[in-house]
This record gives structure tokens, sequence and C-alpha cells, in this order.
């Protein structure tokens, strides 16, 4: 008696779908760990940005959808139980009990999207024409306008100066939002 298997069907493709899953507060990174070592393949988009830490701007990131990350699985073929007790995960965002798909190809789109505003992101942490605080130095406390910011880690700031506007330079570390 022959056992061979039977011919694959390429026609079977992978129903795989993405999730939203709701985590924990600030429980994204910690979800989205617990989850790929179980297996899943799970997408906490972040976007780059700047905090002030010890007086320094130093570079970080955040979620994009804070309190939300996204999990590929197989309807009928995974488990969604697993996920919901899985640690930093609140639950799957569901419609009337049941876990409810993305649609086809939207975290495919917004994954294309992600990458290109990472691969076209600047570091300025201030708009133009934006009202900020020094926070060190003679002008410690006023307030001016952002005007630019140079090469050298330093920003140029519009301060009202003996009733005139005049352009200065500070430190990038010494400017925070107004």
């Amino acid at each position: 008696m022959n056992r061979s298997k039977p011919a694959r069907d390429d026609s079977t493709v992978t129903t795989a779908r993405w999730y939203v899953v709701k985590t924990k507060v600030r429980g994204e990174h910690v979800a989205q760990e617990n989850l790929i070592r179980q297996g899943y393949e799970a997408w906490l988009p972040q976007v780059s940005c700047e905090r002030r830490r010890r007086g320094k701007w130093l570079p970080d990131s955040e979620p994009l959808f804070p309190g939300y990350l996204f999990v590929e699985l197989e309807a009928g073929v995974q488990n969604f139980s697993p996920i919901r007790s899985t640690r930093g995960v609140s639950n799957l965002v569901s419609f009337a009990r049941e876990p409810k798909a993305m649609p086809s190809g939207a975290v495919e789109a917004l994954r294309q999207l992600h990458d290109n505003l990472e691969n076209t992101a600047g570091h300025e942490t201030f708009e133009k024409g934006q009202k900020v605080r020094l926070m060190d130095g003679p002008f410690r406390g006023w307030e001016g306008v952002y005007d630019t910011r140079r090469s050298d880690e330093r920003v140029i700031i519009l301060l009202q100066v003996l009733g005139k506007q005049q352009p200065l330079v500070f430190a990038r570390d010494d400017v925070v939002p107004a």
C-alpha cells in the first residue's frame, strides 16, 4: 500500500489575517515580545522622536498607536485564546464577541507608509514659528519663537530684546516647547 503525501495544491494560499490587539497601559513592547515568543507574527509600528532627559535631547521612539499592536494569525488554524492571556495583552479588538480581522492589505499598506515615514523623517523637534522656552543660561525662562536648527546642534530663536525681535543662537538642549 502506497502512503505518499498528496500533492500540494498551490491554490490553498495561506489564510493568515492581521488582527488588532489592545495592550495594557504602556504594555505594547511586553505584549509584542511575548506574542513573538509564542510564535505569532506581531508588529508594533513606532515613530522616532526626541525626549529631554537630564537636560539633553535624546533619540527615542514611541508607539504610533499607543495601546495597540497588530498580530497575524490564521483563523481556524491558530487559536485566539493564548493571545488573550499573553502578558501585556488586554484583549483582541472584537465585534459581537468575535475578533475582527483588518481589511485585506491594510496592514501591508500601513507598513509601507510607516517605512516611508521612517526613511524620510528628520529629527526636527520644533516647527518654524513655534513658541519655545529657554531652560538654561542668561535667558532662562524667556519665551521666544523657534526659527531654525543649525548643523552644530544649535538653534536660532527669535527673542524680544530691547523692543525688537532678535535672532539669537542657543544650544538645542536648552530649548523646550512653551
